[in-house]
């Protein structure tokens, strides 16, 4: 990197983070070194592993609608049932 232009450039792209070779050139001395980095991204891949995860059912309209249906029937029934027994 030559000038900050070009670091807008990258950032303007989406890009958030970047790792720099610095067998390529100079490094700045407050930089993480490469195993920093690493340690730092697999302490955060076991955090998000380590997370509760949430399963959604997808269930198709023509399936819940006769679940719908069969439920609606029993109570209907039901109350008919109870209703006779009533007086």
């Amino acid at each position: 990197m030559k000038d900050e232009s070009e670091i807008r450039k990258i950032a303007d792209a989406g890009i958030h983070e970047v790792y720099i070779d610095t067998r390529k050139g100079m490094d700045l001395p407050s930089a993480r070194s490469e195993g920093e980095v690493r340690k730092q991204l697999e302490s955060e891949l076991r955090e998000i592993a380590s997370r509760e995860r949430t399963v959604t059912r997808h269930v198709e309209a023509a399936e819940e609608f006769g679940r719908a249906q069969t439920i609606h029937h029993e109570a209907t029934r039901s109350s008919a049932t109870s209703c006779r027994t009533c007086g």
